[in-house]
């Protein structure tokens, strides 16, 4: 968990950027050595360089970006996406049926990016609510926290998407899980195994009579 308490002169001095965003792009850095050996890997303070002042696929730099927008999880991806086709191949594949399926949503995207990230870091809860914060893309803008859940089920409802949500936290699954759960979900139900359910179910309400 990253903390996200910071005062008026904090968030001046590090503006575009959150508190947040170091902490979790150190760990990413981290994370992403841990599988390359390091090879090719910048250093934090290059990146952040980076992301300044050099613009991905085809985006303004941050530098040239309105006073009122902010760094997301979406720009710690885009600026980190060559190393993370090298250490998480799956994951970047799973982003990329993502674009695939929703090309006009940017919304969609970027739930997949920040899903992405924060998979590979293992150490904050993957939910909407997280989501939507990380993707928060201006000051004066409003919560994301609708859209976000949208989109959220709309992915977990593509078949094509290997999405979903395990133990309460969203993510992306492996190729073999998501044909598994593809197969299980075209398994037809039987009107005798519902009955079976909802008839267990009422036993087990009135386990204990009423005395």
């Amino acid at each position: 968990v990253y903390g996200a308490d910071f005062d008026r002169q904090t968030f001046i001095n590090l503006y575009p950027f959150l508190p947040a965003h170091f902490d979790i792009l150190l760990h990413l850095l981290g994370a992403l050595a841990k599988s390359t050996g390091g090879i090719g890997l910048r250093s934090a303070i290059k990146v952040i360089q980076d992301i300044l002042i050099e613009g991905s696929d085809g985006k303004n730099p941050v530098a040239n970006q309105q006073v009122g927008w902010l760094t997301t999880a979406v720009t710690l991806y885009d600026s980190l996406e060559n190393d993370i086709i090298r250490a998480y191949q799956s994951l970047y594949k799973a982003v990329g049926k993502v674009r695939m399926r929703f090309p006009k949503k940017p919304v969609h995207l970027g739930v997949a990016k920040t899903v992405c990230v924060l998979q590979i870091l293992g150490n904050l809860p993957i939910t909407v609510q997280n989501i939507a914060s990380l993707m928060h893309p201006e000051i004066n803008s409003d919560s994301l926290f609708d859209s976000v859940k949208q989109a959220v089920e709309e992915l977990i409802s593509d078949s094509f998407v290997p999405f979903g949500e395990k133990e309460g936290q969203l993510r992306f699954f492996s190729e073999k899980i998501n044909d598994i759960e593809v197969d299980r979900a075209n398994i037809p139900l039987k009107t005798v195994e519902l009955r079976r359910i909802q008839n267990e179910a009422l036993k087990n309400v009135y386990s204990t009579l009423p005395s």
